[in-house]
């Protein structure tokens, strides 16, 4: 055995010749181009899968970048790409509580496989998020943004298409607007739901929402109008105004639907608590469905039947959107669905009799 101290470690090439560097040496572009004998410039485009390099040397370059624990260097990157490498999400607040920490991890877990980052900042109402949306893109702090659940007239929209800022959203737009977005299709759903209300004695139904702004709440009473119209259901909608609590208790004393559709689990939930008071029992009187399957709606007493989705699905699938539109900003806008399904719980049952 060599006893001697190691003052070089030795170091084989995919190309078998040995090259020796110093215990503690960074792992830059320069030590990948001097270990497999090639170029800076060589190493860096295969890094970037440029397609004039050869499938042969970028693997090689990835392979041995990976070996010694090769990191790029964000800040010079920044300049020769003009990108931060990081994305923003500006959601508002009162939906904070719609996002699950399975969608956080979908948009985290794939910005750090592509090496990038996520700002997360929510906002109190739409001038200030706007407002921080400008405060990220005049500091170069983003190279896209997510919007959610997109308004009519959206100011965020605006501004980022006056700007020509890259963008996509959660919830479909207009279809004027050109860009990518990723949607929760609940109309098959939503269809077979209430059919299978139907079979349990339910013939009026009614959606119930917490605002009628958005599109994505807009459709979603569209997709319940046309399931109840094509069989043959009555149907009423109605959206809250003022004061919730009195608003809901009015909207029960006044509806002859037997079951709700609510826009989200918290409004089903405003709406049980609400129909407790007038003493509605949930569901011997009345079944109320939620939206969202939010992490409580299991734990609800009864618990709160709804349409779920794969949140984790929807956070990757997003985050992937915004990174291949950053990368290619003439592309094509993509359209991405994600299907949701009816999760059956404890606040659905047959309609009451008389």
């Amino acid at each position: 055995m060599d006893d001697r101290p190691a003052r070089h470690r030795l170091k084989i090439d995919t190309r078998g010749r040995t090259r020796t560097s110093r215990p503690g040496k960074t792992v830059d572009l320069k030590f990948l181009a001097e270990l497999l004998g090639v170029s800076k410039g060589t190493v860096s485009r295969a890094l970037n899968d440029y397609p004039e390099i050869s499938e042969e040397t970028r693997r090689r370059v990835k392979q041995a970048a990976e070996q010694h624990g090769y990191r790029p260097n964000r800040a010079a990157r920044r300049l020769s790409t003009g990108r931060s490498d990081t994305i923003g999400f500006v959601p508002l607040q009162d939906a904070v509580p719609d996002f699950q920490p399975a969608f956080l991890r979908g948009l985290t877990t794939t910005m750090t496989k592509a090496g990038g980052d996520l700002i997360l900042s929510p906002a109190s109402d739409l001038q200030t998020a706007c407002s921080i949306i400008d405060r990220m893109v005049l500091d170069g702090r983003v190279d896209g943004l997510i919007i959610h659940d997109p308004l009519p007239d959206d100011p965020r929209l605006d501004y980022m298409q006056k700007r020509g800022l890259t963008y996509v959203t959660l919830g479909r737009t207009d279809f004027a607007d050109p860009a990518p977005y990723v949607f929760i299709d609940d109309a098959v759903a939503t269809r077979s739901l209430i059919g299978a209300l139907r079979e349990l004695g339910h013939e009026r139904f009614a959606f119930f929402a917490g605002h009628g702004d958005s599109f994505a709440v807009r459709q979603r009473c569209e997709g319940l109008r046309s399931a109840c119209s094509a069989s043959g259901s009555a149907f009423e909608e109605a959206f809250l105004s003022g004061d919730k609590d009195a608003a809901a208790e009015q909207f029960l004393k006044m509806t002859k639907a037997t079951a709700v559709l609510c826009d989200c689990d918290l409004t089903a939930l405003a709406l049980i608590a609400a129909a407790h008071r007038i003493g509605l029992r949930v569901p011997q009187d009345l079944t109320v469905i939620g939206h969202g399957n939010s992490s409580f709606a299991a734990h609800t007493l009864p618990g709160l039947s709804t349409i779920g989705w794969s949140d984790e699905q929807v956070g990757a699938r997003l985050a992937r959107l915004l990174l291949d539109a950053v990368a290619d900003p003439v592309a094509a806008p993509t359209r991405l669905r994600v299907p949701a399904e009816f999760i059956a719980r404890g606040s659905h049952g047959p309609a009451p009799r008389g």
